[in-house]
């Protein structure tokens, strides 16, 4: 009797393990998802704060003055392109109305002087032609042997010769007043240009009067030595160079950008950070520049830190001329895959100390080992497997060998 209650509990215990196998067996085929691997490339987004470094040379006042803008703020000059004057107010004051009275008597004197010539020419053209008569009767009482006309004739002449000498003078002094007048507007305009002091471009590049006091510390070699907190704790200063303030001999005046090439220092999550490395391609985005975009490369890429983050170094290959007034802003860093398959990053499993995938031939589970080129939280990018190749998606589902039902 107790023969067959073993017995039939034993055939009991091995129908329920039966079925309960079949039974997950069926739930893990019923759940197990499988996707095609196809080629393609992932994009990484973090959005990060950053502090933006230029290659900046700031320009000073050499003497003190009213400033004049002569270039526009963000605009591109050459090397010894005029950027600013700088007026001294009273010199020019002085000068201005010095230069209003000379034009003034330049205007009436020339008036004058026309009017003058004309007359002096006109009676010059009156003395010739007496001059000429005399000579011809000068002439004729010579070759008569007439001694009292010939005296009459000589006197006449020499009597025309000096009005004629007069007139010239006359006309030579209205001609030297004016050129004494010219000579002294002349000396007045040198003197104008030295109250006007004007200071070039010392070299290529955008031209910005937004001055924060970190252009000569805040380069781009100074953000590889910068770790997370040193960049989040940049404090810019907020100046502007107006026109017609004064500013004394040795203040900022402009700072020049060159090149067209920039650099961020961002503060990036290193969770966020795993396709962030030196030498990565990358798209920068800027949200607070009306999400402008341009292409640039990781120069180094920093390490985790205690916090959790780590500093990373971007170039930027462009400019916008938001870079020259703004230094703090919010980047988003997108890193692109290189080409390979994608496949969900859940897919991934790690085998003996071998990282792959579960793929299904011919309703079979078998691992392959692939390589992970890149990718994001959601998707991979692998090689390792041919495109089209069945993967399972969730692995911990099944098991290698066994059939997908």
């Amino acid at each position: 009797m107790v023969r067959v209650r073993w017995g039939w509990w034993l055939a009991v215990g091995l129908g329920l393990w039966l079925a309960l196998g079949w039974g997950r067996g069926l739930v893990a085929g019923m759940l197990t998802r499988v996707v095609i691997a196809n080629p393609g490339r992932v994009e990484t987004a973090t959005v990060a704060p950053a502090v933006i470094s230029l290659r900046e040379r700031v320009s000073v006042a050499p003497v003190s003055g009213v400033v004049r803008l002569v270039a526009e703020e963000g605009q591109r000059v050459r090397t010894g392109a005029p950027v600013v004057e700088l007026v001294n107010l009273a010199v020019q004051r002085e000068v201005e109305a010095r230069l209003a009275e000379l034009d003034e008597r330049i205007a009436a004197y020339r008036q004058r002087e026309a009017r003058e010539t004309e007359a002096i020419r006109e009676q010059l053209e009156a003395v010739g032609e007496r001059l000429a008569r005399a000579l011809d009767a000068l002439r004729r009482a010579a070759a008569a042997g007439d001694h009292r006309s010939m005296a009459e004739a000589r006197d006449q002449v020499e009597a025309e010769a000096r009005s004629r000498q007069t007139l010239v003078e006359q006309l030579q002094s209205l001609e030297g007043g004016l050129e004494a007048l010219l000579e002294a507007r002349a000396a007045a305009e040198v003197k104008l240009q030295g109250a006007i002091y004007q200071i070039p471009a010392a070299g290529p590049g955008h031209v910005s009067y937004a001055l924060d006091g970190l252009e000569s510390r805040l380069t781009p070699e100074a953000l590889r030595a910068m770790d997370t907190r040193a960049l989040l704790a940049v404090n810019p200063g907020n100046h502007r160079v107006i026109a017609g303030e004064r500013v004394e001999a040795g203040t900022p005046l402009f700072k020049l950008a060159e090149g067209d090439l920039a650099y961020l220092g961002a503060v990036v999550p290193a969770s966020e950070a795993a396709a962030i490395v030196d030498g990565a391609a990358v798209t920068v985005r800027f949200p607070e520049f009306r999400d402008q975009e341009l292409p640039g490369r990781v120069v180094q890429a920093g390490v985790r830190e205690k916090t959790g983050y780590q500093a990373v170094v971007v170039q930027v290959n462009g400019f916008l001329r938001e870079f020259l007034r703004v230094r703090r802003t919010r980047v988003e860093l997108v890193v692109t895959s290189p080409d390979g398959l994608v496949v969900p990053r859940s897919s991934l499993v790690t085998r003996d100390g071998q990282l792959g995938l579960y793929i299904v031939r011919e309703t079979i589970v078998t691992f392959r080992p692939v390589t992970v080129l890149g990718g994001n939280a959601r998707e991979a990018v692998v090689e390792g497997i041919a495109p089209g190749t069945q993967v399972v998606a969730n692995p911990w589902l099944v098991r290698e060998g066994r059939p997908i039902r």
